[in-house]
């Protein structure tokens, strides 16, 4: 394998980077709000900041049970795909259930005495 040089390797490291997380309207295709940052900012804060009257659909890189609840906190919906690392759980009989009610509520979380998302 090629060495780099060290010339190489510090234009690699100077190359400026960032994030743009963007939201769009499904429907029309246009861009709805956006934030950048360093390559370094989070994503999941910059949607934090966008949310505002919109339903919220993401891919799987946007689970967990923090994320979820600064989400619910601020009275938003939200549809997320999920893989098999989320277990949703279902008859914790914690909030007026329905057919398609569910729960999460990770065990770090049970154990802080924190409540179950009621999803």
């Amino acid at each position: 394998m090629k060495k780099q040089s060290a010339a190489a390797i510090e234009k690699k490291t100077s190359t400026t980077q960032m994030w743009l997380t963007l939201l769009w309207h499904v429907g029309t295709g246009l861009l709805w709000s956006w934030r950048s940052g360093a390559s370094n900012a989070s994503k999941r804060h910059h949607l934090l900041e966008m949310l505002r009257n919109s339903l919220m659909t993401a891919d799987a890189g946007f689970v967990g049970y923090d994320f979820w609840k600064a989400i619910l906190d601020t009275n938003h919906d939200f549809v997320i795909c999920i893989g098999a690392n989320v277990k949703l759980l279902k008859q914790l009989g914690y909030a007026r259930e329905y057919d398609h009610t569910v729960y999460l509520w990770p065990d770090k979380a049970a154990k802080k005495k924190m409540s179950p998302l009621v999803l």
